[in-house]
């Protein structure tokens, strides 16, 4: 049994087996296999308060980031799943992003509170070496305003765990290679048109991104180019993507006057269900068979 109280973020992994939630209760884990009865507490293991929790591809691995208001940093604990043990310990700017790549191997880490200086770094588990890659990201962003800032929003891995992507908020958006820790091909976005979201594919060789107008396009990991025709969501603002296991469909989950979750294909390049929590018009559009009302966007 799962503690009373709400759960805020929750992680899945890719096969959907394995499940973690931050609850009032604290983080837990649990094997849907199971039932009810999978349920399990993970134990507290910092003195800092957990704000969100990852799970590895595999579902082997979790992840915990917790503020530390006393050492003005975030403590991210990494936990072997089947036994609950704490396996890594790691200071991190206040308000940290995390996301592990499907051999388990590397974290991606960057900054999500408000700095004028953005920060994004891969670690190495194995060796502990932290690498930075902001530099390369900041320098081919166009759009930022000075004002508001620039911080990393969105960043993604590849299935073969290869290749991480990321995105400045309101900025660029570029891909790396870990074994040079170099850019790959040009960046897919400058800043004129801002990645909100990036996820790669199934396959390594396709990445899906998110604009700020809106703009669903997949495309070829190494040469950019379309793999099929750009999609316009039909529901208000994107804000996130998600891939599925077996590469066929794609979540695009958008917020502007109302929630909506839409699920796409690429082939042929349709929305085909859109989740809302108005009204959806079901009349047939250019993006496919479903379509919900326009609304306006907020300034990006």
């Amino acid at each position: 049994m799962l503690p009373e109280g709400s759960a805020a973020p929750t992680a899945i992994n890719k096969d959907g087996q394995t499940l973690a939630a931050l609850t009032s209760g604290g983080v837990w884990v649990w094997d849907r296999t199971k039932g009810s009865a999978g349920a399990r507490p993970v134990p507290s293991a910092s003195p800092g308060i957990a704000f969100s929790v990852t799970l590895s591809p595999d579902g082997t691995v979790l992840v915990v980031p917790h503020l530390d208001y006393a050492r003005g940093i975030t403590e991210i604990v990494v936990f072997d799943v089947a036994t609950l043990a704490v396996t890594h310990r790691i200071e991190a700017q206040r308000g940290s992003l995390v996301t592990i790549n499907p051999d388990n191997r590397w974290l991606a880490l960057a900054s999500i509170s408000y700095p004028r200086s953005p920060t994004l770094e891969v670690l190495d588990l194995t060796t502990g070496l932290r690498s930075s890659l902001v530099d390369e990201l900041v320098a081919v962003a166009e759009d930022v305003d000075p004002l508001r800032g620039a911080w990393v929003g969105s960043m993604s891995f590849s299935p073969d765990s290869r290749l991480p992507a990321a995105a400045i908020h309101r900025g660029a958006a570029m891909i790396w290679d870990l074994s040079t820790l170099q850019p790959v091909g040009d960046p897919l976005s400058r800043g004129n048109d801002a990645v909100v979201d990036l996820e790669f594919g199934h396959s390594s060789d396709v990445i899906v991104s998110v604009s700020s107008s809106n703009d669903i396009s997949v495309r070829n990991v190494t040469t950019r180019e379309l793999v099929a025709p750009v999609m316009q969501s039909p529901s208000g603002l994107s804000i996130g993507l998600a891939d599925s296991p077996d590469g066929t469909k794609l979540l695009s989950g958008g917020s502007d006057t109302d929630l909506g979750v839409e699920t796409w294909t690429t082939d042929p390049p349709q929305c085909v269900h859109i989740c809302a929590s108005s009204p959806v018009d079901r009349s047939p559009t250019t993006n496919g068979p479903v379509s919900a009302p326009t609304r306006r966007r907020p300034d990006a």
